[in-house]
C-alpha cells in the first residue's frame, strides 16, 4: 500500500491509545482522497499483527477500494482485488475470515449475514481493517457500523472512508 512510510506518529499513537481502550471497538479513519488513510491504517495492521498485540489472534484487511491513488505519479491506479461490494458481501468476508464455509451463508438475508459475522468474529479473536467503506452504499454504511457496534469484546474494527457522513 506504502513503499516507504514515514511521519504521522501523532495518528500512530491516537491508534495505539484506542486500542488500548476497552470500552471502543470501532474507530474511523476519514479524510479527501489521496491523504494516507489506507497506508494509516495498513501501518498500523502490520505492527499490530508483527507485535502479535493480545487478544488477538489474526489480522484482517477487506477491501472495496477499487482504484488506489499512487502520490508519486499523482494519479490512480486500479485495484487487482476487492473483497466486498456491499454489506451482504462484506458480512461473508468477515465470516469467511472466521472459518465459516459456502454452505454457511445459504439463503440468509442480510440480517442474519450480520449475525453470522458477529458470531464468527466472537470465536476468534480479530483485528478486522475495512478499507474504502464509502463504496457502500449509504445503507449499508450503516450495516456496517451497526457490526463495529456489536463486535464482541475481543474484536476490533478499524474503517476508512474518503466521506463522513454517515458516522460520528
Amino acid at each position: 500500500v506504502c513503499s516507504k512510510f514515514v511521519g504521522r506518529r501523532d495518528d500512530l499513537g491516537d491508534l495505539w491509545a484506542w486500542l488500548a481502550d476497552d470500552f471502543s471497538r470501532v474507530r474511523l479513519i476519514a479524510g479527501e482522497g489521496g491523504l494516507g488513510k489506507t497506508s494509516l491504517a495498513y501501518r498500523f495492521a502490520e505492527d499490530v499483527a508483527s507485535r502479535k498485540i493480545q487478544p488477538f489472534e489474526q489480522v484482517v484487511w477487506l477491501t472495496a477500494k477499487k482504484r488506489q491513488f499512487v502520490p508519486a505519479q499523482d494519479a490512480y491506479r486500479e485495484s487487482a482485488h476487492t473483497d466486498f461490494e456491499d454489506a451482504n458481501s462484506l458480512f461473508i468476508a468477515i465470516a469467511s475470515a472466521h472459518g465459516c464455509v459456502p454452505a454457511d451463508f445459504e439463503g440468509k438475508d442480510t440480517r442474519e449475514l450480520l449475525q453470522l459475522a458477529i458470531e464468527s468474529c466472537a470465536t476468534t479473536p480479530s483485528f478486522l481493517v475495512i478499507d474504502d467503506v464509502d463504496s457502500l452504499s449509504p445503507g449499508d454504511q450503516q450495516r456496517a457500523l451497526e457490526l463495529g457496534m456489536r463486535t464482541p469484546a475481543k474484536t476490533k474494527m478499524l474503517l476508512t472512508t474518503r466521506v463522513n457522513f454517515s458516522y460520528s
